[in-house]
């Protein structure tokens, strides 16, 4: 990933270090989770499956889940969202390369590790790369 440009106003160096900094802004929002995923199994074909695995990714991450939505490309491939209280959830599908890329963001007690966990359960990735960011943490 490449910084192209930080705009930064309004805050000193002190009030950086202030205990009166709201907590967010020490802690961060939440983790994202960014995964990609090759030499998927035959699962990755199936809107069905993608269903079935973004729903429970959902409930072993602890996030409540809002909408979940699904689209089947043709000839074949499967973008999937779900939608949580505590930000989303998003796998995309390339059947024909084996490969998923997956993007998970949540905030507040929840385990986005879990959720991709998950993932990997149902598709089997021979291999994976993956990028945590801790989103919202003042510089």
């Amino acid at each position: 990933m490449q910084l192209i440009q930080e705009v930064t106003q309004g805050r000193t160096d002190s009030e950086l270090e202030s205990a009166s900094m709201p907590r967010a802004l020490r802690r961060g929002v939440g983790k994202h989770l960014i995964a990609e995923c090759w030499d998927c199994n035959d699962r990755i074909y199936s809107p069905t499956t993608v269903r079935e695995a973004l729903e429970e990714a959902v409930q072993a991450s602890g996030a409540t889940l809002l909408r979940l939505i699904v689209h089947t490309f043709e000839p074949y491939g499967v973008s999937a969202v779900a939608i949580v209280s505590e930000s989303h959830l998003f796998i995309h599908t390339w059947p024909e390369m084996r490969y998923i890329a997956v993007d998970i963001f949540t905030c507040g007690e929840t385990f986005p590790e879990r959720a991709l966990e998950v993932i990997r359960e149902h598709f089997e990735p021979r291999r994976m790369k993956m990028l945590e960011l801790e989103r919202g943490v003042w510089p």
